[in-house]
């Protein structure tokens, strides 16, 4: 496998995105994705970027996460009623996840238009939805380990779980997990987590060594520059699957694209439930323009 797995899009327009989004989604392919804030950002998770705050390297990562766990479980009884099994390494990451603790744990969701939300909603520059061909990632991930991974969830769940232990020797490897019981926010977002298994080198290393690129950081140097019609001709051909694609949104058409979402009932009140995304979704009135002034 070479760069031409890799591909970097940028849209001539919203409608444009929306065909992309169409293209990689399902049927046609099964992509999951992520939207930022800013296309200048890599994918990294929130324990990666903690780590490399005060250090310049990632050999703590590990004994950071078993600390972060230990003093989670040891105080999660007295605000979750119903806490995970002591054993459920992926569960209590990712409650530490939904309420914002540092984990190996990344974000992505099935739907192209929820990620394109994340990436607008509070960007101030141009940003980014990223792309992953899950089929790819799984298969990729089947060749490099012994068991039946895709097709058995629990089984996927237990060998990345041997993972999380002072003493694991991590493959550099990434896997698409779901815990086994979803929150709330998890199911209405549509959200999976990309796992990590090494978490003592980047999490973009782990991926392009998955997919066997031929370099260790999803860099604009080493994408395939491309625009939507080229992609059209590339899923079309049964034998070249994408693997990573980046997809740049430019911030000049982020008022309509918000709009638009607004019209899907994507916005923070569909996407947070409670009050805290009811007042968050308030700030669309701001994108309006059939107001009228006082006076």
């Amino acid at each position: 496998m070479d760069n031409s797995m890799f591909y970097e899009i940028s849209p001539n327009s919203w409608e444009d995105a929306k065909k992309i989004g169409k293209l990689l989604g399902f049927p046609n392919f099964q992509f999951v994705f992520r939207g930022q804030a800013s296309n200048e950002w890599g994918l990294k998770t929130s324990i990666e970027r903690a780590t490399e705050k005060y250090l310049n390297n990632l050999d703590w990562t590990m004994y950071f996460e078993n600390q972060i766990i230990e003093r989670f479980k040891s105080r999660a009884h007295q605000y979750i009623q119903s806490p995970p099994k002591d054993q459920d390494s992926i569960e209590w990451l990712s409650i530490i996840q939904h309420y914002g603790g540092p984990t190996r744990l990344l974000d992505f969701t099935e739907s192209f238009y929820i990620a394109s939300f994340f990436a607008i909603d509070s960007a101030l520059e141009d940003s980014c939805v990223w792309a992953i061909n899950e089929i790819t990632l799984g298969n990729s991930s089947l060749l490099k380990t012994d068991i039946e991974l895709r097709h058995d969830l629990n089984k996927l769940i237990e060998y990345a779980q041997g993972y999380i232990s002072f003493d694991s020797d991590g493959k550099d490897l990434v896997l698409s997990i779901a815990p086994s019981r979803l929150n709330e926010r998890l199911a209405i977002q549509k959200g999976k987590f990309l796992f990590p298994c090494n978490i003592s080198k980047s999490f973009e290393s782990n991926l392009c060594s998955t997919f066997d690129f031929p370099f260790n950081t999803l860099e604009s140097k080493n994408a395939t520059l491309i625009t939507s019609e080229n992609l059209e001709g590339i899923v079309n051909d049964l034998n070249v699957w994408p693997s990573v694609v980046k997809i740049n949104l430019s911030k000049e058409w982020h008022r309509e694209a918000i709009r638009d979402l607004y019209a899907m009932n994507i916005d923070s009140a569909s996407l947070f439930p409670g009050l805290e995304g009811f007042a968050r979704s308030l700030n669309f009135i701001t994108q309006r323009d059939d107001y009228e002034r006082d006076g």
